[in-house]
């Protein structure tokens, strides 16, 4: 469930209606996001907070930084 996770992070791959979706309620509720991949897909990806990187463990390093500080 999205309503009770720490954090959101998006694999994007390829253009998801469904994704934009998940993104902007995490946005909107104030949970970290971070963007996995293309960060060209969606322009919300470049909003303020959003954490954009390239790599899986580079996500993982990002989540222990945002939701264990």
């Amino acid at each position: 469930q999205l309503h009770g996770a720490d954090a959101l992070v998006v694999m994007s791959v390829e253009k998801s209606e469904g994704k934009a979706s998940e993104f902007m309620f995490a946005y909107c509720a104030g949970k970290p996001i971070i963007v996995v991949g293309n960060h060209d897909l969606n322009i919300f990806y470049h909003l303020d907070k959003v954490t954009l990187v390239n790599t899986i463990q580079e996500a993982i390093d990002a989540l222990h930084r945002s939701v264990c500080p």
